[in-house]
């Protein structure tokens, strides 16, 4: 944090949180983003809810992902040789790890988090 503090010329304030309880008050912010980071967190719903929770009315909730499964190729190069010479090495493939790191699955679990906690 006090790298990043050094870093921005502007005079901003930096918070460190956990993402199942945001240090924050209710409808805080304009813009919420998450990058990439959702594939981390152990209860993806409840941190939309939480993004949710703390975005204004009208605001904006954004987040991303590598996609590891398909589009990121040397990633995909990579655990796909590493599998065939190690077979227990598919425990570590990011692909199988995180589902959501692909864009069809990830769109579907942010609408999921989205009916679940409405």
């Amino acid at each position: 944090m006090k790298k990043a503090k050094q870093r921005v010329s502007m005079n901003r304030d930096f918070k460190v949180g956990n993402v199942d309880d945001l240090p924050f008050d209710d409808q805080r912010f304009d813009v919420v983003v998450s990058g990439l980071a959702l594939n981390f967190f152990p209860d993806i719903e409840n941190a939309l809810l939480e993004m949710k929770r703390v975005t204004r009315p009208g605001g904006v909730i954004a987040a991303y992902v590598w996609d590891y499964a398909e589009k990121m190729e040397f990633l995909r190069y990579f655990w796909d040789a590493s599998c065939q010479i190690d077979s227990s090495s598919k425990n570590l493939d990011e692909g199988k790890r995180f589902p959501i790191c692909n864009s069809e699955k990830f769109i579907k679990r942010i609408e999921k988090g989205w009916a679940s906690r409405s």
